[in-house]
């Protein structure tokens, strides 16, 4: 029998060869900037074990395999043309796999699994204090692009709201289900964008251990949930000198314009600005939960004092009677009575979106 897959990346290696140098070694940041080295991407991003699982076929691997073989091969295909040079835009069947990847990855890192965990821990403190719970977790999905029944609601609630919370094991569970169940569900929402690929001559990126960022709209409350729904951008640093913007402005359009965003037409190629530059490793920073990543050349781009690792993924706060998002949040105690859950998301990334460049779709209307 094959040797189980212990080593995880949960960035893949071949992503992160687009950061490293000849030798396969990239610069690595711990937060809050006190650990700055250099190791070969083999070893960066790898957690033990982190996507084994009991499996009917009795190889606890197997999700990992899958993982590797369908998400993470053709993407690692699409990757290189792209450093290459090759033709852009991408063809339908490149641009899925792509969009694929950037999906899986938006959910794949231990801040998705973190965030399940601390939702349960929420939601059996709100479950003794109130009948709401239900009706949030749903509008909470509906932010985040995903519709849920009021059947899967309530499975959901059950399954969070244990006296003592899910397990450790019964969480890992969850969250790799959750990543499988859910690929195609929130698909439309990165491919039924317009995509902006961004190549700069003079200025390099980063990139983190949780690499794809979601920007805000420059009008959103300071407060306000930020997801796949409401983004303004997604964006993504592809190699040291390539970035990715899926923007907007195609989710405005009709959802039947979908299959033919999705075919690339109108996508496009930009070169990049210092403002470009800037956005894309700003984001990167502000994101990142325990690490940053750069080519070893680029380790002057990293700011010598950076935030405190991040532990936390959701908040609390007091439901107002108004429509009004809650003024005030906790993250430690007990939730009052009336409490909403919500994530902790991509606010700090307002800054990062005034940078973006104004390209809507041309042949659209």
């Amino acid at each position: 029998m094959p040797q189980i897959a212990r080593r995880h990346h949960t960035v893949p290696k071949f992503y992160l060869n687009g950061f490293a140098n000849h030798g396969g070694r990239i610069g690595l940041v711990r937060l809050p900037g006190d650990v700055r080295t250099v190791q070969p991407t083999k070893d960066a991003s790898v957690i033990n074990n982190f996507y084994n699982v009991d499996t009917a076929t009795g190889r606890p691997d197997a999700v990992e395999t899958v993982i590797s073989e369908q998400i993470e091969g053709p993407a690692a295909r699409v990757f290189e043309k792209i450093r290459n040079r090759d033709d852009w835009p991408l063809d339908a069947r490149d641009r899925e796999a792509l969009a694929a990847l950037v999906a899986f990855q938006h959910m794949r890192g231990p801040d998705s699994r973190r965030r399940l965990g601390q939702i349960s821990t929420a939601i059996a403190q709100v479950a003794t204090s109130t009948d709401s719970g239900r009706d949030n977790l749903m509008a909470d999905a509906r932010a985040r692009g995903v519709e849920i029944s009021d059947a899967q609601a309530n499975e959901m609630w059950e399954f969070f709201a244990q006296p003592d919370g899910p397990s450790v094991a019964t969480i890992s569970e969850a969250h790799i289900r959750m990543m499988i169940d859910t690929l195609a569900d929130v698909m439309p929402y990165y491919i039924g964008r317009q995509w902006t690929l961004v190549r700069f001559r003079r200025k390099y990126l980063l990139t983190s251990d949780t690499p794809v960022s979601l920007l805000p709209h420059p009008s959103a409350h300071p407060n306000a949930g930020l997801g796949l729904a409401t983004a303004a951008a997604i964006i993504l640093p592809v190699s040291r000198d390539t970035g990715l913007i899926m923007d907007e402005s195609t989710n405005l359009i009709d959802e039947k314009a979908i299959p033919l965003i999705a075919t690339g037409r109108f996508d496009r190629s930009i070169e990049g600005t210092t403002n470009l530059a800037t956005m894309f490793n700003q984001a990167s920073i502000t994101n990142a939960r325990q690490a940053v990543y750069h080519h070893p050349d680029d380790h002057h781009l990293v700011p010598a004092d950076l935030h405190e690792p991040r532990e936390f993924e959701i908040m609390t706060g007091r439901i107002e009677t108004s429509d009004a998002v809650p003024e005030t949040a906790t993250i430690n105690g007990n939730p009052p009575h009336g409490t909403k859950l919500s994530l902790l998301d991509g606010r700090q990334h307002k800054k990062a979106h005034d940078r973006l460049p104004r390209i809507r779709p041309n042949g659209l209307r």
